[in-house]
């Protein structure tokens, strides 16, 4: 007899219907060779147990939505942008693109209303769009005339915060006009 793993085939009937051959991803081998501790093969345990732990998600999401209890988003935009955006900006950006500085290319990068505006090319961020986002390819060196910051490219962890800020559709909590 030769039982096929797939979750179909699983979740309707027992486990235990498999005797001296055992198919895996189209190989067939004796059962023997699937053999763990125990005499347990726990391929074909873990492939049992799919759709009971399906089930038991699925239970769960259910009874959390019938509690009455609302859910708490993956992440919360303005802490997002305070503890991860922030931070770079001002350290990396300020120097050049902030009010209490001499700007340029009129970019102005201390306000939300200073990145929609965005300078002489226009707006620096297109929320949720990485590829139309000049911020983005400036930061990701592509063209060594509109590379930022212009002596050394940002590391790659804060390259790929501001990507992700902007796939968020760039939460930026500032409001008001950029600093004077």
């Amino acid at each position: 007899m030769v039982a096929s793993a797939s979750l179909g085939d699983f979740s309707t009937g027992s486990c235990a219907d498999v005797d001296d051959k055992f198919e895996l991803n189209g190989k067939v081998g004796p059962q023997s060779d699937k053999i763990r501790s125990g005499g347990v093969r726990q391929d074909f345990v873990i492939l049992c147990m799919k759709p009971f732990a399906f089930s038991l998600i699925a239970l769960t999401a259910v009874a959390s939505a019938f509690a009455g209890e609302e859910s708490t988003p993956a992440y919360e935009p303005d802490q997002f942008f305070r503890a991860q955006i922030l931070p770079i900006l001002q350290t990396r950006c300020y120097e050049c693109h902030s009010r209490e500085h001499e700007v340029e290319g009129e970019l102005f990068l201390d306000s939300k209303v200073g990145w929609e505006t965005g300078g002489e090319n226009g707006p620096a961020v297109k929320p949720g769009d990485l590829k139309n986002s000049p911020l983005i390819q400036a930061i990701r060196h592509l063209d060594s005339d509109s590379a930022m910051p212009p002596k050394k490219k940002l590391p790659p962890i804060e390259i790929a915060l501001l990507e992700t800020w902007v796939l968020l559709g760039a939460p930026d909590p500032r409001i008001g006009p950029s600093r004077k």
